[in-house]
């Protein structure tokens, strides 16, 4: 495949990541959401909160919920406006978060979802924590070539062998490939009301066909157990795999790396009594973070 001319890898609709906020605010009418409670899932350093915070300088408190430890503590020291809390908890597993159920306005997350194992029942959680009336909007990977491409090299029965044990320079995404209308009949079963559901591709372009080559070359590491000639030619022979069968243009004719997420804009109707509705035991927020802790209760 030249992937200079074959139309069929080009990155059709490019979008920036920021716009994401911008489109959940007019898909889910968000306005001040002053006095809100508002989660920030998978808040990371706590940049996305601080975001939010610049969007929305009404809300009454962003809780910023991480589920390391590590990062938790660090986000503390980046952090400094009171209005944002950083928490640790688990959305996937519901730990750390029972104290906010069916108390939270807004609930977001960007980068957080692709990498559950799970993440049918952090939907479940989403749905609990959400009040009457709550919205969510939810942002993360999907599908991407050189995904596949690294899926490729882990499992063939003589590629796989060339590789170091840390050999391959990759964010560990979930194995679930749902489609945009399977994650829809999920969510509406759960019982949301799916306000938006679509995907959205992020492009990362290269200046020259050599350039790109390169980052694919150094992205992927070897064992030197071969001749200095025979480690260069495997790496030549695995990056003539990617150029072939894996590589994309963006819609300026460079070579590019395609991603695609899904965002998705729902809602917790109104009229909806979560009392009445059914949810696996395994799929609950988790009974023992009833209580919560002094520090969280304090929190309303």
């Amino acid at each position: 495949m030249n992937f200079l001319v074959d139309s069929s890898c080009r990155a059709i609709h490019v979008t920036n990541m920021d716009t994401f906020y911008d489109r959940a605010i007019d898909v889910l009418k968000l306005e001040s959401l002053q006095k809100s409670i508002v989660l920030d899932i998978g808040c990371g350093l706590g940049h996305s909160s601080m975001k939010l915070l610049k969007l929305f300088p009404s809300i009454e408190r962003i809780i910023g919920i991480d589920k390391d430890i590590d990062v938790v503590l660090k986000s503390r020291e980046v952090v400094s406006d009171t209005k944002i809390v950083i928490q640790l908890g688990d959305i996937e597993l519901g730990s750390g978060l029972h104290q906010y159920k069916n108390k939270v306005s807004a609930l977001f997350s960007t980068h957080c979802f692709g990498y559950l194992e799970n993440p049918n029942a952090a939907f479940q959680n989403v749905y609990e924590l959400l009040e009457d009336g709550g919205r969510a909007a939810l942002l993360f990977f999907r599908k991407s070539l050189y995904r596949s491409f690294i899926i490729m090299l882990r499992t063939h029965p003589i590629l796989k062998t060339m590789l170091m044990d840390d050999g391959l320079v990759f964010s560990e995404y979930s194995p679930i490939t749902y489609t945009p209308s399977e994650y829809a009949d999920i969510l509406r079963n759960i019982g949301f009301k799916i306000e938006g559901c679509e995907e959205v591709v992020k492009c990362r372009e290269y200046a020259s066909v050599e350039e790109y080559k390169g980052y694919i070359a150094s992205s992927i590491r070897l064992k030197h157990e071969a001749t200095i000639e025979k480690f260069y030619l495997m790496k030549k022979a695995i990056l003539e795999v990617y150029m072939a069968q894996y590589s994309e243009i963006s819609d300026r004719n460079l070579p590019c790396f395609k991603e695609v997420f899904l965002q998705v804009f729902i809602s917790k109707p109104k009229d909806c009594e979560v009392e009445k509705l059914y949810f696996p035991k395994e799929m609950r927020l988790s009974a023992k973070d009833n209580a919560g802790s002094d520090e969280e209760q304090m929190l309303f």
